[in-house]
């Protein structure tokens, strides 16, 4: 079995689905001039509870966490 560091792992998943979204550009996170939306709540088009800048130190937060189940099990 091929050890792969856990921090390694993660950081690996991590850049792949930032690149998809990022190349993706989901609407809930980005406008449709491709431009991220801001963090917030109201009526205002430009904001979304999904924007990248709090998007993103969730995921990889979620990434590490799912590495280290996935180590802890294998």
């Amino acid at each position: 079995m091929i050890f792969i560091p856990r921090w390694l792992f993660a950081l690996t998943i991590y850049i792949l689905i930032v690149y998809l979204l990022i190349t993706l550009q989901p609407s809930l996170m980005f406008d449709s001039y491709g431009k991220p939306k801001e963090f917030g709540v109201g009526i205002s088009e430009g904001k979304s509870i999904f924007a990248p800048s709090f998007a993103f130190p969730v995921i990889a937060i979620l990434c590490y966490y799912i590495s280290s189940i996935i180590q802890f099990i294998f």
